[in-house]
């Protein structure tokens, strides 16, 4: 069968977590995990229903929890009728030292913290089922980290015939200042017999029923390995410019190999002991000869074609003194090494398993003393930017807060200049061609802004604002239920803030307001009926309705999302002095005016 796509649905047992929000009349400092919850385990377990995706092919049928922040649940092999990748009855949840909810279950991508801050929340997903046969089945995945302004997506892809998932991903600073920040993937239900090379590339486990799994990288998509209490942990330190976009690739293969695994490269495995070893080609394929040196000295070869991802079993009870060397050798005469001793793998339970320094460096931004680029109209602010142009890591993120400034003032043409120049520099950046469509759009040349909103869906299809976008372009239609293409983003709080504040920040304030309606009709958020009351008095000077939208809000239950942004603090504090007599504003400002752990 080719590979399938489908959505279901599991019922699993999880801890019971409870969210504690700084209170106005609380004092001190905030929790350093503001502008998220403190989270704390009640002790109690309840049942609840989780949305899953499920992909297939012959070999493999994998199950992704979007609920439960995208992370990879199970692993059925067809053949066997058995999980190499197991479902737990009720899943461990734990608390980090950092104060973010940890469960060791699945295969987790982890982004802003090991884990992360919202490794347990939701992701936006999509299902992209293969065109014809030949096709792998694909699901598309999306996160918005708001607090450290990052996102991140990520492609699953199911092999249409071989026992292969492979993942591409991709990290973007939506900010405008420099980010470090921990990115991995942590591996957790497989085994406890981690075993990898010792130059960065490939790693591997034994399953159970002799099975096992080949986990294959590039040099620099993860930095670091380790094992711990069963699990596999590859991570990288990563630094990132404004606006600057990271990416990475990993593949998981199955392969039936019942044997210990001995040796590992990026391009050729080969494992076992004993009377048989067995060959795992990873990037090799073609015609060939396979290359053995005995113990004794003496060499042997014989014809072996192989193919990438396939493993073959070689024969070695005739060689009494063993196997000191084997190799394989390809036609055009390239020789890829597959045992030598066992001293060139490492086994990732011994303490030698971090062997790649991915420890925190000086900077390479410490020579820039600018801090944050300015998002501000003055001319100093201008003259920084264009300062910031001269470095070759800012200058992304500089043509992008000049091209927002000039958004801002409607210099439509100097802004579709600035935005050019900010894709020159960092063409995966999707809200540089975001702006460039916007900008091209006001200087009508529809055709190049439909190219470049085109090509910003490519780089992040489920992006938020690109549906938000969508929704701007329909005629309006007052009276109605909302918007579907709406929904998605309003139904999210702190997306809904993230995309009017991106549309403030641009200029866009019309569109900000018709944004923040719609979404409003989708559900209460307070801290979207202040940015309107704020911009009622911004744009129109209409101080009455800005007094009806601050009187609703204060009707609300205090709670998140909290004011982070500069936007969003602006808005409030400027909104406190136009309404000084309004306790919920004043209790805002307090927050505010709180420090942080």
């Amino acid at each position: 069968m080719p590979a399938t796509i489908r959505e279901s649905s599991i019922r699993l047992r999880f801890p019971e977590v409870e969210a504690l929000f700084p209170r106005p009349e609380e004092d001190g400092p905030l929790p350093h995990v503001f502008p998220y919850p403190e989270m704390r385990l009640t002790g109690r377990n309840a049942e609840r229903e989780l949305d899953i995706v499920v992909l297939e092919n012959d070999a493999l049928e994998v199950w992704l929890a979007p609920d439960l922040g995208g992370r990879l649940l199970r692993v059925h092999l067809k053949s066997e009728a058995i999980d190499l990748l197991s479902v737990p009855d009720e899943l461990g949840v734990t608390l980090s030292e950092e104060g973010w909810l940890c469960a060791d279950a699945g295969i987790e991508w982890r982004v802003g913290g090991n884990p992360g801050p919202l490794s347990l929340g939701p992701v936006d997903f999509a299902l992209l089922p293969p065109g014809d046969q030949s096709e792998p089945a694909r699901v598309a995945m999306f996160q918005w980290l708001y607090g450290h302004d990052l996102s991140w997506n990520l492609e699953v892809a199911l092999d249409p015939s071989r026992p292969r998932i492979c993942f591409q991903g991709s990290v973007l600073n939506r900010s405008l200042r420099f980010q470090r920040f921990f990115r991995g993937i942590a591996l957790s239900g497989f085994g406890r017999e981690w075993r990898a090379s010792r130059r960065p590339g490939v790693a591997a486990v034994n399953l159970r029923e002799g099975w096992a799994v080949r986990i294959a990288w590039g040099p620099s998509d993860f930095a670091s390995v380790r094992s711990d209490e069963g699990s596999c942990h590859l991570s990288r330190n990563v630094e990132l410019a404004p606006r600057q976009v990271e990416t990475w690739k990993l593949s998981l293969e199955f392969a039936q190999i019942g044997v210990p695994i001995e040796f590992l490269s990026p391009e050729l495995a080969a494992t076992g002991t004993g009377e048989s070893l067995v060959l795992w080609p990873g990037e090799v394929s073609g015609e060939g000869s396979i290359h053995v040196l005995d113990s004794s000295g003496r060499e042997f070869e014989s014809p072996m074609p192989l193919q990438s991802g396939v493993p073959v079993e070689v024969d070695v009870s005739t060689f009494e003194s063993g196997v000191q060397a084997l190799a394989w050798k390809s036609a055009d005469g390239r020789v890829y090494e597959g045992i030598r001793d066992s001293t060139r793998a490492v086994d990732l339970n011994a303490e030698e398993a971090n062997w790649w320094d991915d420890s925190h460096q000086p900077s390479r931004f410490d020579s820039w003393d600018g801090g944050e680029l300015s998002q501000d109209d003055g001319e100093a602010s201008r003259l920084q930017l264009i300062e910031a142009t001269r470095w070759p890591e800012l200058r992304g993120g500089a043509w992008v807060a000049l091209a927002a400034r000039a958004m801002r003032m409607g210099e439509w043409d100097e802004a579709w200049s600035h935005a050019e120049s900010a894709i020159a520099h960092n063409a995966t950046d999707p809200l540089a061609w975001w702006m460039g469509s916007v900008a091209l759009s006001e200087s009508e040349q529809p055709e190049m802004a439909l190219e470049a909103l085109s090509t910003a869906h490519t780089l992040s299809p489920l992006e938020p604002l690109l549906r938000v976008e969508a929704f701007l372009h329909q005629p309006h239609a007052a009276g109605k239920g909302p918007n579907p293409l709406a929904r998605p983003a309003a139904q999210n709080p702190q997306t809904a803030v993230g995309v009017a504040a991106l549309l403030v920040g641009t200029g866009r304030l019309a569109e900000a307001s018709q944004w923040i309606e719609e979404a409003l009709r989708v559900g209460e958020i307070p801290l979207l009926r202040y940015l309107l009351a704020w911009l009622l008095l911004l744009k129109t000077r209409h101080a009455t309705e800005a007094a009806h939208q601050v009187r609703k809000a204060a009707q609300e239950p205090w709670g998140p999302p909290f004011p982070w942004r500069n936007v969003e603090v602006r808005a409030i504090r400027e909104l406190a002095s136009a309404f000084p007599n309004d306790e919920r504003l004043s209790e805002w400002t307090a927050l505010l005016n709180r420090s942080r752990v």
